[in-house]
Parts: structure tokens; C-alpha cells; sequence
């Protein structure tokens, strides 16, 4: 294994590129080629086979995706320095790393959370839809000032129409788009008050 992960860092990939080709960290890459009596090129000269800084999709994943600069790095092969260096000459404003996660991502996708949010999407949707976290969304709307809309009460019926055809509480859940836990509270809630009431 060592032996093949050199042979292609020699070839001219990088360590980030042939550890994803083989499923391994940049790291093994490295002591594969140090334990093999490989040379390891400086950072600034390691790239793909020779190719070229794909500037334009590391800037269109910065800016309009959101992405972080680890993983746009991952993404085209490259170190993280490269890719850092390489948007700061290109004029790119870059995000403050100490900065909330929601004060990071795009202007592009904050527009989006809160396009959907209007839609009337729920918040798990927005996650899904977005590729984002909760924490995320409920900031962004936070900062934005959103009047947030009241909890919907899921119909327990359809509920219990489900759990009687042999649905798991996570599945209901899934279908429902709210958390399992809750579902469990809202089927269970009238044996609980009769246990309650029995004591």
C-alpha cells in the first residue's frame, strides 16, 4: 500500500489528491513517501499532474456556496495555504475565521435560507435543501431579524394512522419533518397522564 501511495505522489498529485483516491489522510500519504525514500515537494509546487489553480470553482464555491477553505481544498487537490493564498490575490474578501458560521456563509446562501424560510419551509427542510445546520438557519433568521412563525402542532392522527401501519417513531418523524422524541411525546401523552393519574 505504502509503496503505491508514493509511486502516485511522484507521479505529481498531491498528498490531498492521492489520499482520496486511495480513502486515506494526507498524513499516510506523507509517511509513505518519507518512508520509501520519496522527497517531499514544497506546498507551493504541489499540484494535480501540473494542472493549473482551478481559481473560478475554488471563488464559486467560496462565495457562492459558502464552503470552507479545508473543503475546498479537499475538493481540488490542493493545500489549504494554496487555496487561502490564491483567493486573497484574486481580490476575494475573505471571512473572518474566528467569525460565527452564520456570519461566514454566503451573501448568496443567506438569501436563500431566507427565501425558503418565507416559502414556509420548515427549518429541517431548509437544512436538507441547503446542505446546512439548524444552528445555522435559526442564527441567520435571528440576525435578520425574521419574525419566526409558532411551532406547528403535528396531527396526532395522522400520527397514529402511520404507527399503526408499523412505522418506526424515527420514519414518522422523517415524513413529518420534526424529531422523533416528539413524536414519541405527542402518541404516548394520554397514557402518560392516565399513569400519572393512577399513581
Amino acid at each position: 500500500m505504502l509503496p503505491r501511495l508514493a509511486a502516485r505522489y511522484a507521479e505529481g498529485l498531491s498528498l490531498a489528491a492521492v489520499a482520496r483516491e486511495f480513502g486515506t489522510t494526507p498524513y499516510w500519504v506523507r509517511v509513505a513517501v518519507e518512508t520509501t525514500g520519496g522527497t517531499l515537494r514544497p506546498a507551493s509546487v504541489r499540484t494535480r499532474s501540473g494542472r493549473p489553480f482551478d481559481l473560478a470553482r475554488a471563488r464559486e464555491l467560496y462565495e457562492q456556496h459558502g464552503w470552507t477553505i479545508r473543503r475546498i481544498a479537499e475538493e481540488l487537490g490542493e493545500s489549504r495555504c494554496r487555496v487561502h493564498t490564491h483567493l486573497r490575490r484574486a481580490g476575494v474578501r475573505m471571512r473572518d475565521a474566528s467569525a460565527p458560521r452564520a456570519s461566514r456563509i454566503s451573501r448568496e446562501k443567506r438569501a436563500a435560507i431566507l427565501a425558503a424560510y418565507e416559502a414556509g419551509l420548515a427549518i429541517r427542510q431548509i437544512c436538507r435543501e441547503l446542505h446546512t445546520s439548524a444552528a445555522t438557519v435559526n442564527r441567520v433568521l435571528h440576525e435578520a431579524g425574521v419574525q419566526r412563525r409558532p411551532v406547528r402542532r403535528l396531527d396526532r392522527e395522522r400520527m397514529a394512522e402511520l404507527r399503526a401501519q408499523g412505522w418506526s417513531y424515527p420514519r414518522i418523524a422523517r415524513e413529518l419533518g420534526t424529531r422523533p422524541q416528539y413524536v414519541w411525546n405527542v402518541l404516548n401523552a394520554r397514557r402518560r397522564r392516565a399513569a400519572g393519574a393512577g399513581s
